[in-house]
């Protein structure tokens, strides 16, 4: 194979450089970087926050993967009093770690079908109340459901949030709604419950 030169292009690799070694040493690189990487996420990133978040109280179990360029930190809650505080609690911890936009915090609870059919009925005054802001109705009509139901409920809210905990026996379910009231620009957080 001729250059422009008149001279061979493939004698410039045989200058003390050979083709196998070039992309042995190519591939060496990128191995060393993607692993570097693998291993500064695994234990200089995710194993802080995880056992950050595994120090919490009511923190079950914590698990932290990666979805198109979000980290979603699913953290299962046991039995909580103040879901509010436990939510921003957590939130907190995860903003110190990670840049705002690029995680995702994700509740799981323990529903049992009883649960669950309550928060059916009673979501749609919740989505209602975030959207219009008639909060007392809203916690008159769930507690209301729930007296009736022989659960007990706890509601909280803190501008950007409604959080619905609901508690029956050994279960519970847990609900983080964001409000986004009429006039208000743009909601707050993510909905959260599984």
């Amino acid at each position: 194979m001729e250059g422009a030169n008149g001279r061979g292009v493939l004698p410039l690799l045989g200058q003390g450089w050979r083709l196998p070694y070039v992309v042995v040493a190519c591939l060496l690189s990128a191995a060393f970087f993607f692993g570097g990487q693998f291993v500064y996420e695994r234990f200089f990133l995710d194993r802080p926050v995880w056992e950050e978040l595994q120090a919490e109280p009511g923190v079950e179990r914590v698990k932290v993967q990666r979805a198109d360029g979000t980290e979603e930190v699913v953290v299962e809650l046991g039995r909580v009093e103040n879901l509010e505080a436990t939510y921003r609690s957590l939130e907190g911890t995860l903003e110190r770690y990670y840049r705002p936009g690029t995680f995702q915090l994700l509740i799981t609870d323990r529903r049992s079908p009883a649960l669950e059919e309550l928060w059916d009925k009673g979501q749609f005054a919740v989505y209602e109340a975030a959207v219009r802001g008639n909060f007392t109705a809203m916690a008159r009509e769930l507690e209301s459901q729930a007296r009736a139901a022989g659960m007990d409920i706890k509601l909280d809210m803190d501008g950007r949030r409604i959080y619905v905990a609901l508690y029956q026996g050994p279960y519970y379910l847990y609900e983080i709604v964001p409000c986004r009231l009429q006039g208000d620009g743009a909601a707050g957080g993510e909905a959260a419950g599984a």
